[in-house]
């Protein structure tokens, strides 16, 4: 009972401006938050004997329920542009997510934790150029590019009480992630539409 109590509400804000007949422009912030007492660790089975309790209990955890909890900002702007040839499109968006948890584990008589905390931030662009609708020769050409990093932070400690612990696992580091992609397609409508062959190639790089 009174356990995995929850608390999350999202916010989300979308504008469209449009300052001429041929261009429109959409801004959109969304933010998330979530915490959660608990650590989703509910169990049937006795982990010692086997056997199964009568009802579901937080197993392996001595008692200490820990928590979840979620932060997540989406930051983005697309723009449609009708030019006389063409439609441009560009579509801009921004995110930062943090994970911050504590895990609680009791094993072999001893109480340990996996206090960790990983965050992200990642910015990606992509264009593209669109044929118009009314003709049998449709075509896209456009480019991709996103840049991201996770910063992890674990720590997995043993907890003696009293405020006496011992370090097991004590370790920050990041993940960088630069990518980037050219692409284009190029159909065309035959015999009023019955066949539309397609070619579309694709060229990226992802380090």
């Amino acid at each position: 009972d009174d356990l995995n109590e929850a608390d999350l509400w999202n916010v989300r804000l979308k504008t469209l401006y449009t300052p001429t007949d041929n261009l429109d422009v959409t801004a959109t912030v969304w933010r998330i938050r979530s915490s959660l007492d608990g650590a989703n660790t509910f169990s049937r089975l006795d982990p010692v004997t086997g056997e199964e309790w009568s009802e579901p209990t937080m197993a392996g955890t001595g008692g200490e329920i820990g928590f979840i909890d979620t932060e997540l900002d989406l930051y983005s702007l697309l723009v449609n542009w009708d030019l006389p040839f063409a439609t441009l499109v560009s579509a801009t968006s921004y995110t930062e997510h943090e994970l911050d948890f504590v895990f609680p584990l009791f094993t072999a008589g001893l109480q340990f934790y996996n206090d960790s905390t990983f965050r992200t931030d990642a910015l990606t662009q992509e264009l593209r150029l669109l044929s118009l609708d009314d003709s049998p020769v449709k075509w896209i050409v456009g480019g991709f590019y996103r840049d991201a990093t996770i910063e992890s932070d674990i720590d997995f400690y043993l907890d003696f009480g009293g405020g006496v612990t011992f370090p097991l696992i004590d370790t920050y580091g990041d993940i960088e992630t630069e990518s980037w992609a050219v692409f284009g397609e190029v159909s065309i409508e035959l015999f009023d539409g019955l066949i539309e062959p397609l070619i579309g190639l694709r060229y990226f790089e992802d380090d």
